[in-house]
């Protein structure tokens, strides 16, 4: 398959080495002060053991921010092409089509006031792949790509008659992850729901609602975007980050009531 053009880069961001290489630094220079106080100081009461300590304090936590850092610093990276993201991890690389990228799942860690990680899977795999807050690169082309790749290859087995389901978790789950994170992992071990699309009928929570019957997507004030019948009943609500791959979700569904119109 042909990568195609360039499009983002998604690498582990240098800015992390600065700050982690200046408290190396600053532990090293601690360390080494040590040596130096033993050395300009030989005789004072006490100076003996306090040069050792501070030695041996400064060299340990030089040493501890080192192992954080290429702990930390040691993920695959990633490259979005016009038709793959490549993923690259020491000797190991592969592309994957954008097309069968599958569960595009935003969430934030950290203080940042909207979502900064991504997390995906590659059709028919139950690999997390995950560009992290720490990656480089804009994660919103992804979502594009993905939005415009993957809506194509589905909306041909929608017209063969076959029912594509999205996964999803409750808000209550979202709230709860927020919260309760440790790491990125919390986020990615959540139970999941699903959601289902066909010709016909927009099933949630084993209830199918007819398509003929509802209206399009609304924006919800609290909730981020909902679906309602005709009567104005809401049978479904989602946002960005509860909806896995809410883009290519609502493309399909807007283009499944644009061809009932």
């Amino acid at each position: 398959m042909e990568k195609g053009k360039l499009l983002q880069e998604y690498k582990q961001s240098s800015s992390m080495w600065v700050v982690y290489g200046f408290f190396i630094g600053l532990f090293v220079l601690i360390a080494l002060g040590g040596l130096a106080l033993a050395f300009l100081l030989p005789n004072e009461p006490g100076m003996g053991f306090a040069s050792k300590f501070i030695f041996v304090f400064g060299l340990a936590m030089a040493v501890i921010f080192y192992a954080s850092a290429k702990r930390k610093m040691d993920k695959p990276q990633y490259f979005l092409y016009e038709n793959g993201i490549e993923r690259k991890y020491k000797s190991q690389e592969y592309l994957m089509p954008v097309k069968n990228l599958t569960d595009l799942f935003l969430f934030t860690t950290g203080k940042s006031p909207g979502p900064n990680n991504l997390a995906f899977k590659s059709d028919g795999s139950d690999q997390w792949e995950l560009i992290s807050i720490h990656h480089s690169g804009d994660i919103g082309a992804l979502i594009d790509l993905n939005r415009v790749k993957r809506s194509e290859y589905l909306w041909q087995e929608i017209e063969q008659g076959k029912t594509i389901e999205f996964n999803y978790i409750t808000t209550a789950t979202a709230l709860k992850n927020s919260f309760t994170a440790l790491s990125a992992n919390t986020f990615l071990n959540s139970k999941s729901k699903q959601v289902s699309l066909n010709k016909e009928f927009l099933t949630v929570n084993d209830t199918n609602y007819p398509l003929a019957n509802l209206q399009p997507i609304q924006k919800a004030a609290l909730k981020g975007y909902s679906i309602k019948d005709k009567t104005g009943k809401e049978v479904f609500s989602f946002s960005e980050t509860t909806l896995w791959s809410f883009a290519v979700f609502a493309e399909i569904y807007t283009r499944l009531l644009e061809a009932r119109s």
